[in-house]
């Protein structure tokens, strides 16, 4: 009894060195594959960091063992994609003073491009456009027209973002003169045309030279259709939702945002539900407001800027300075001050008519205003009494909320620790094959994929933490689509909430029968289930049982 507190940190300890032996053990099992080898490895797992990185080593160390510079730099530059920010930037540099001395047709271009790449991405637009021009004079020498077409649009981008909409409306107009007069490249490159495409209509609609703007919004769909690229379509249709805005032709503008909308999500989310806002604006401004509301909450979530925050926040003051209180003008105050000063350096462009009505110092004193209205208010000689009685009343409100809270938990965990092994996962109780011909999947494939789910789950296949739809439809020598469809029919599910319950029912289950499997960490448990971190895991047990891992194992262990 006296021994346990060392037991588990000797444990692990072994545990973690048994690890790291097997990693360098595989490091060193890999100096046998060929580099091609090791890289498709890396590009296959690149999502799984930890064993990504063990080939990725192993490509490093194999380089330096046989002295391949360009394959050297080639490991580096794979690295640096799951590293962050100045560790990236620090393999970048590496690659250049590999290779500026050992020039080919790719490098150092290719070590300059991602150095500026990584800068870009960490809001370093000037330093980025400094390297990129760096680039593009060793791509040109060359005559590497992939890098080239690469290069000239990033600038083109940073432009953009920059507000310099001249200098990028020359960029794009020369990639897109590029393109049209050299066929075979534009369908080569198919995916930068696009871009171009997409890249002058944002450009024009900016400079409201809208004719144009809709002009190669409307050959960008073309394209984008033609070529099948479902995600430059979605840009395309968002282009064009703006552009019927600004043209006043808002049937067709609703029309195209409505059509987009379900497809977006984050930035792209945002301009489309302003657009909205904008066009809901003219009518009235009440059904405005909830558009403009969610705009706000995205970017409240996602902290991704851009110019037309300026005029919602500008529009939602307007509104609460008519029909909102004191506190939520201050509110959006906080937030207009806030974004001008943020796209001031993002975009280092500033709309004249919202500085001459809005400027920063006339904001900060309508708060000030505001702000002392409200401690005037809150002076009065009640006030004292009332937050006193609030504090008490909130007291007695979370200690209630706290007592039913614990209270519903311990139903949970009665519920759970009582629950009798459910036919959900066993294939034998599955729903019987009178509905297939819904399917369109053959009884054959069906019975088959059945019955290698039920090995699947009664060999505990599915606390293995790499496990994919792909991977395991690979495996089931079947395809995603029928596995998909199987398991949606017959487990009544998706994949992902499929191989989750069954590792929450195989956690629940050795967490009551397997006295040690209770003493491991949330972390071990989680990792044994097959989950890949404990937050997941966690989520996961949540989820289906309405408790925390942490509450059923303090709970079991009271019993």
């Amino acid at each position: 009894m006296y021994l346990k507190p060392f037991l588990l940190p000797t444990f692990f300890l072994l545990l973690f060195y048994q690890t790291i032996l097997g990693q360098r053990k595989s490091t060193d099992s890999l100096q046998n594959k060929s580099f091609e080898y090791l890289r498709q490895a890396f590009e296959e797992h690149e999502e799984n960091q930890e064993v990504s990185t063990v080939y990725v080593n192993a490509w490093i160390k194999k380089a330096k063992r046989e002295r391949d510079t360009f394959n050297l730099a080639y490991a580096y530059l794979h690295k640096s994609y799951v590293l962050d920010y100045q560790y990236a930037i620090s393999y970048s540099d590496s690659i250049i003073n590999l290779t500026k001395e050992y020039k080919n047709d790719e490098f150092p271009a290719l070590g300059y491009m991602l150095s500026g790449y990584h800068h870009y991405v960490n809001g370093k637009d000037k330093k980025a456009i400094e390297l990129y021009l760096t680039a593009f004079d060793y791509a040109l020498e060359n005559n590497n027209v992939n890098q080239l077409v690469e290069i000239k649009q990033f600038i083109g981008t940073l432009h953009f973002n920059l507000g310099n909409y001249k200098e990028a409306l020359k960029v794009f107009k020369n990639q897109f003169l590029y393109f049209e007069g050299n066929p075979n490249i534009k369908i080569k490159y198919i995916s930068d045309y696009l871009i171009t495409l997409d890249d002058l209509s944002k450009s024009y609609l900016r400079g409201k030279i809208l004719d144009s703007a809709l002009a190669f919004t409307e050959k960008g769909i073309d394209a984008s259709l033609n070529y099948r690229n479902d995600e430059m379509y979605h840009r395309f249709l968002l282009n064009s939702g703006a552009t019927y805005y600004f043209m006043e032709d808002f049937e067709k503008a609703i029309d195209s945002l409505n059509k987009v909308k379900p497809k977006l999500s984050g930035h792209g989310l945002a301009i489309c539900l302003y657009y909205k806002a904008k066009i809901y604006q003219n009518k009235d401004i009440k059904e405005a407001m909830p558009y403009f509301r969610k705009v706000d909450s995205i970017y409240q979530e996602t902290q991704n800027s851009f110019i037309e925050l300026r005029d919602v926040y500008k529009t939602m003051f307007d509104y609460y300075s008519s029909n909102g209180t004191n506190r939520e003008q201050i509110q959006i105050i906080k937030k207009l001050i806030k974004i001008d000063s943020i796209i001031d350096v993002d975009f280092k462009y500033i709309n004249n008519s919202i500085i001459k009505d809005y400027e920063i110092p006339k904001l900060r004193k309508e708060k000030e205003k505001l702000e002392l209205e409200l401690i005037e208010r809150d002076m009065k000689s009640e006030l004292t009494i009332i937050l006193l009685i609030s504090f008490l009343l909130l007291c007695v409100l979370l200690m209630f909320l706290f007592y039913r809270k614990q209270k519903l938990y311990k139903k949970r965990f009665e519920r759970v620790i009582n629950k009798e092994e459910t036919a959900k996962t066993n294939l034998k109780n599955s729903k019987s094959l009178t509905s297939i011909s819904e399917l369109n999947v053959s009884e054959e494939i069906i019975s088959q994929i059945l019955k290698k789910l039920e090995t699947f789950e009664s060999e505990y296949h599915f606390t293995k933490n790499d496990i994919t739809l792909n991977k395991l439809s690979r495996d089931f020598n079947t395809n995603t689509s029928y596995l998909s469809k199987v398991i949606n029919h017959y487990k009544k599910e998706s994949f992902s909430n499929y191989l989750n319950n069954l590792r929450i029912d195989f956690a629940i289950k050795e967490l009551k029968n397997n006295k040690l499997f209770r003493n491991y960490t949330i972390a071990a448990i989680s990792e044994e289930t097959g989950f890949n971190n404990p937050e997941s895991f966690s989520k996961a047990f949540y989820k289906k049982t309405g408790i925390y891992p942490s509450y059923f194992i303090k709970q079991l262990e009271q019993i």
